[in-house]
């Protein structure tokens, strides 16, 4: 099968061979991108892109070194340029040979390069702040709803994600201030313990993080709160990742309600009933309760979650059945009677709350009192 490139360029020499005036536009970005060196040299040979549209052309060209310099060398401002955008190495230099102001701009660019410590090196050394980030953005890609923000500092943040703590190290003798990060966070996201465990270890023990810092210290009009947000043991429990839960726990952390967002773990461990793509984390829930949250009123958001497994789980920790048991009964009749929901929604609620029922009514048969 031909590649995408491939495709593109049949496509264009069927519809448009030799691009007109109302198509010059769109054939020129679709070179750019495509890395068409000699029709892009063309046209900016021929004076049919002026400024504006070699400039707005950066932004197709942030992979293709050649043709980046060719509309660098035709008038094209690198100080325009969307470096959120832009990662590859070799072309941010290309920019900067030709004017770009790393000093103000490059901090756009460092979390771009958060595993290339030679890139950081250089962003650095050509004058980026280490301590400042593109507050627009969450993560590798995402970018924020319109108004909000997020200014913990990225690089650190996926530094950490990915496991690195020689480059993060690094990064602070370089100046970086980790009181600025959401490193205790997104140390989370790494799954190998021989990595994440040395980096939650030096965080806390040598960096001195807060263990309750909370997401929203960071973000404004967050709308994720029931995901990544909270405490560095609600982000861990949300992601799955067990030995920095238990060491979490183990270390002391909050197993209540969050500063400022308002998570809490055990309802993190539970899961909302709109992530069950995920499932539960069933193997802290018993901990969690040992180390001193209500049973009975985890299952009480486990019934309304409607989340059978952990409702098992939290009957053999001691939760109030025959409680549960009447508030199940109440819920399943409102949701067997609620004209709200679509049809398939409705079938599969109806269906899990009844079992719930079953479940508890079983429990309380089983287990009298």
């Amino acid at each position: 099968m031909p590649s995408l490139r491939a495709r593109r360029r049949q496509h264009r020499r069927r519809y448009y061979p030799e691009p007109t005036c109302l198509n010059l536009g769109e054939a020129f970005m679709d070179w750019c991108q495509d890395g068409e060196e000699e029709e892009v040299r063309q046209v900016l040979a021929a004076g049919q892109a002026d400024d504006w549209g070699a400039t707005r052309a950066l932004f197709f060209a942030c992979d293709e070194p050649k043709v980046l310099r060719l509309l660098l060398e035709h008038g094209a401002d690198p100080n325009e340029a969307e470096l959120r955008w832009w990662y590859k190495f070799d072309c941010l230099k290309i920019l900067a040979d030709f004017g770009l102001d790393v000093e103000a701009k490059g901090h756009i660019s460092l979390q771009n390069f958060s595993s290339n410590r030679v890139a950081l090196k250089w962003l650095l050394d050509q004058g980026a702040d280490i301590n400042k980030s593109d507050c627009r953005r969450v993560g590798e890609w995402g970018m924020r709803i319109e108004g909000a923000k997020d200014d913990s500092l990225h690089v650190l943040n996926m530094v950490a994600a990915n496991g690195d703590i020689k480059l993060l190290e690094y990064l602070v003798a370089r100046g970086a201030d980790l009181t600025k990060s959401l490193a205790l966070h997104a140390v989370s996201s790494c799954h190998e313990p021989a990595k994440s465990l040395p980096i939650l270890s030096y965080l806390l023990d040598e960096q001195h993080m807060g263990i309750d810092t909370d997401t929203d210290e960071f973000r404004s009009d967050n709308k994720n709160k029931e995901y990544d947000s909270g405490t560095p043991l609600c982000v861990a429990i949300y992601g799955r990742n067990l030995p920095i839960v238990l060491e979490l726990m183990a270390r002391g952390a909050d197993i209540h309600t969050s500063s400022i967002s308002g998570c809490e773990p055990i309802k993190k461990a539970i899961r909302d009933s709109r992530d069950m793509e995920n499932g539960s984390l069933l193997p802290i829930i018993q901990p969690l309760i040992a180390a001193g949250v209500g049973a009975t009123y985890a299952m009480s958001h486990a019934i309304r979650a409607l989340r059978l497994r952990p409702a098992g789980v939290l009957l053999r920790s001691g939760a109030d059945a025959v409680a549960a048991l009447e508030e199940a009964r109440e819920q399943d009749e409102k949701i067997q009677h609620d004209q709200g929901l679509n049809w398939s929604r409705a079938m599969d609620y109806r269906s899990r709350s009844r079992n719930m029922v079953s479940l508890l009514s079983r429990w309380v048969k089983d287990n009298p009192s």
